[in-house]
């Protein structure tokens, strides 16, 4: 009913997961729904079942939550009946371990498509202005395989509303409207992702130009720790590639890249994203 209303507004839902975050209680702070790897399995199996009967092409996404628990998602995929089968993709959020832990899904189940799910700016924590925190996560995810990136929230007021959780005055939006003057105010995330959206369409292919497994840096602490900078090859079937580079750190480098055979010679600024179009 949910998909169908959505529909008769024109709204397309492509995607559902059973349960957001199916490992947290919320520490009791808002409503909150613990899934056991198996009940999350044998839903989905019903799930995907009635969407089929329904004639419905929605996908059906297990997990939706943190990095760190691979060890759920693969003893869930190689344990539970029907599961493979079934399922769609694995939803992540970045709140917990690293994204490089989560390529061991995609070792074991190469064909698996990865999503990142959650993941958005914070009022309190430079939210104008980090672009490299958000470009970093935005490179590693299309590095890694994953085959969507989805922000949160799209659009919130100046203090995180409406919000119906604990973290109001916490959370930003995509894009911030204030309440009293209508003023859009554009976030530090919204800056990276104009970096890659407007070059990047599903006919693209992506090289990385570093992958890195540093499992003890986690984005969500950013920026406590020195990073490595990251970058992605964006190839385009009109003949233009897009390189998208990433230099979280407070210094400037030179970097020099080999592309088709050629050196370039780029200048990468202190805490900078630069975007490299090779005709």
């Amino acid at each position: 009913k949910f998909i169908e209303s959505y529909a008769e507004y024109g709204i397309k839902i492509s995607a559902l997961t059973p349960q957001n975050e199916t490992n947290t209680q919320q520490a009791g702070r808002m409503p909150a729904c613990v899934w056991h790897p198996e009940t999350e399995a044998k839903f989905i199996v019903m799930l995907k079942d009635a969407l089929k009967k329904a004639a419905l092409d929605v996908k059906v996404w297990m997990y939706d939550h943190n990095f760190e628990d691979i060890d759920r998602v693969i003893w869930s995929l190689e344990n539970c009946e029907g599961l493979m089968e079934s399922c769609d993709g694995v939803a992540f959020h970045y709140y917990g371990g690293t994204i490089e832990q989560t390529l061991e899904v995609k070792r074991k189940f190469p064909k698996m498509p990865l999503h990142f799910t959650e993941g958005g700016p914070r009022l309190t924590d430079h939210y104008d202005s980090d672009f490299c925190k958000w470009g970093l996560m935005s490179v590693k995810a299309l590095k890694c395989g994953y085959s969507s990136f989805t922000g949160w929230n799209l659009m919130l007021d100046e203090l995180g509303g409406p919000n119906v959780g604990p973290f109001i005055g916490i959370c930003g939006g995509f894009v911030t409207r204030d309440s009293v003057s209508g003023e859009l105010t554009y976030s530090g995330q919204y800056k990276a992702f104009s970096h890659i959206s407007r070059y990047i369409t599903a006919e693209s292919k992506i090289h990385p130009l570093h992958l890195g497994e540093s499992f003890n840096q986690r984005i969500c602490a950013y920026p406590e720790h020195t990073r490595e900078i990251e970058g992605v090859l964006i190839e385009n079937p009109d003949g233009k590639s897009i390189a998208v580079i990433v230099n979280p750190n407070d210094r400037g480098v030179q970097a020099q890249l080999e592309v088709y055979g050629e050196l370039l010679y780029v200048e990468l600024y202190a805490d900078s994203i630069s975007t490299v179009i090779i005709e």
